[in-house]
């Protein structure tokens, strides 16, 4: 293997309580895999923080960039609830097994991520015009 095609190492990084670990409208190319604790998936409304998603441990995110081929920046941000510890992948380690699955499945994970990121926009869309009716974003607000 060439030093060009050398596959960077699994890099291990821990967040803190709070902290922000990618920003919404950010370019990233990492994808992260939940070794303790937990985050929140969520996409900003003014001051306020939509929700899309709580993972815990042994679950990845970031994976939407590397499926969608790193063409847009980021579609949510992402907080540690707790203290948390991440083992963080470069997506080139994925892409030769990415490609090795057969092309109609390939065909299916682009479609499922195109509904997924669709979903989130409307999730987004509707908490803005419960803001713009109700002047709040949830019933909790």
């Amino acid at each position: 293997m060439t030093e060009s095609k050398k596959i960077p190492p699994i890099v291990y990084l821990s967040y803190a309580k709070g902290e922000l670990i990618i920003k919404e409208g950010d370019y990233g190319i990492s994808i992260y895999k939940i070794l303790k604790g937990s985050v929140r998936i969520f996409r900003r409304l003014g001051e306020h923080k939509i929700t899309l998603a709580i993972l815990g441990i042994g679950e990845v995110f970031g994976e939407m960039t590397f499926f969608n081929f790193l063409l847009e920046p980021r579609s949510a941000s992402v907080e540690a609830m707790d203290d948390v510890e991440l083992e963080v992948w470069h997506p080139a380690m994925l892409a030769d097994e990415y490609k090795k699955i057969s092309p109609m499945l390939r065909y299916v994970l682009k479609q499922t991520l195109s509904r997924l990121l669709k979903l989130n926009k409307v999730v987004s869309d509707l908490a803005a015009k419960r803001k713009q009716k109700t002047g709040r974003v949830s019933p909790q607000s």
